[in-house]
């Protein structure tokens, strides 16, 4: 029989959530091997962009678990657009001409969607999202990164957590966040995961660019 913590969130979204959880510890031990040879490089703008974005990251796992598990997606999902965020904003320094005064121009203050990258382009969020899915030959990034959008901004997709149409003449209005089914979550759990797992695969990319065919949670784990 099912506890109850797993009857509220479903026996394999709720797997994933404790894998995920883990992650938290992992953001650690991944940065200390990925920064200890270049420590005598850390002052670099360049390491304090990686530094930071880890540390950002690290910050919104657990926040994002739990609110998965009070199924509250109106504050649980914008938390995989700002993964995401994390993602393209280092993605942006592969692509310029000079990383280090592109981050020194970041850390002054200068928004990344004002930049060019080394072609002439400006660096807007959806030139990065397409740019990088071109090169990750996937256009489900870009489909993503529209999705999580509609919960930044006020949408449908608030609509859809306050109305449930039960039939043609019946509405259901609540205050709060509507239970769906356990494929909803698990959806945003498993694009979280993919997301992240890109994310700190490009942070290991930025020291190792050759190093293209790794599998990150297999090899910084402890």
């Amino acid at each position: 029989m099912a506890n109850n913590h797993e009857q509220i969130i479903g026996i394999s979204v709720n797997k994933k959530i404790e894998w995920l959880k883990e992650k938290e510890r992992f953001h650690i031990d991944f940065s200390e091997k990925l920064f200890f040879p270049v420590i005598k490089l850390i002052s670099k703008s360049s390491n304090m962009l990686v530094f930071s974005a880890i540390n950002r990251s690290k910050n919104l796992v657990l926040p994002f678990c739990e609110l998965i598990e009070k199924k509250n997606l109106i504050a649980s999902v914008p938390l995989i657009r700002l993964q995401l965020d994390n993602l393209l904003r280092l993605y942006a320094g592969f692509i310029v001409s000079d990383r280090e005064i592109f981050v020194d121009r970041v850390m002054r203050g200068e928004q990344i969607s004002k930049i060019k990258d080394r072609t002439g382009k400006i660096m807007r969020d959806n030139y990065l999202c397409d740019k990088l899915s071109l090169e990750l030959k996937d256009d489900c990034l870009t489909d993503l990164y529209k999705h999580l959008s509609g919960f930044i901004h006020f949408s449908d997709k608030h609509f859809m957590n306050a109305i449930k149409i039960h039939s043609e003449k019946s509405l259901w209005i609540e205050l709060g966040d509507i239970t769906f089914e356990n494929d909803i979550y698990e959806f945003y759990v498993e694009n979280y995961i993919g997301i992240t797992k890109l994310f700190l695969y490009y942070c290991h990319l930025w020291y190792h660019p050759d190093d293209e065919d790794i599998d990150v949670f297999q090899k910084y784990q402890s």
